[in-house]
Order: C-alpha cells, then sequence, then structure tokens
C-alpha cells in the first residue's frame, strides 16, 4: 500500500511538474516575460513597418532601416550594444537575435500596438 501512494505521489509530482508548476529560471531567479501571442493582423507592408519602427522607438531603442521588410533595432545595455533584426510583411513579424529577454520586452509591445 505505502509503495501504490509513492508512486501516486511522485506520478502527480511528475504532472504538476510538467503543467507549469514550477518554472526553473537560468538566470539566479530572474524569469525570462512570457511573449504574448501575436495576434491576427491584415495590414499593408508599409502600415506594419509604421507600427514596428514607431514602438521601437517609443521603447527606447534606435530603429534602423535595412530593407523594405527589414528593420534594425539597436540599445545600449550598459556598456554593450545589442541589436536584432525584424522582419515583416503585413500580417507577421520576426525578431532575430541572440538576447531574447530584451527583445521580449519590444516583440510583447508592438504585439500590445497591433491588437
Amino acid at each position: 500500500m505505502e509503495k501504490v501512494l509513492g508512486v501516486i505521489l511522485v506520478m502527480v509530482y511528475v504532472v504538476w511538474l510538467m503543467s507549469g508548476g514550477a518554472k526553473p529560471s537560468s538566470s539566479g531567479g530572474i524569469t525570462e516575460p512570457e511573449l504574448m501571442p501575436s495576434p491576427t493582423v491584415n495590414l499593408s507592408q508599409k502600415q506594419m513597418h509604421d507600427v514596428i519602427k514607431t514602438v521601437g522607438k517609443n521603447c527606447g531603442w534606435v530603429m534602423t532601416e535595412y530593407k523594405s521588410n527589414a528593420l534594425i533595432a539597436e540599445k545600449m545595455q550598459g556598456e554593450n550594444a545589442i541589436s536584432a533584426t525584424i522582419t515583416f510583411d503585413g500580417s507577421s513579424f520576426t525578431i532575430s537575435s541572440d538576447s531574447k529577454s530584451e527583445f521580449s520586452k519590444l516583440q510583447n509591445a508592438i504585439n500590445r500596438a497591433l491588437r
């Protein structure tokens, strides 16, 4: 009977962990911000460009024209510069960078502006 109870407790604990009951952090207790789901939008490429550029500037990023469907976002973080390429079309955008934490804030701000 004790073995059955022990197995059940272990199974409950595993299900709890898999369902997000504990979210371990690799950054000393600071968790990454949750990303907002991207809204479904149908804009022109120019409108999407303008939204991304405006939101980026309002969030303190230097937004540089790169291609007709891409912008470069840059920001100083302490003594280090971080940057990413933001590609887009009329219905979606993608941020490509090694610094996921900082850009998840920008991504969430863009998603809020698109709602």
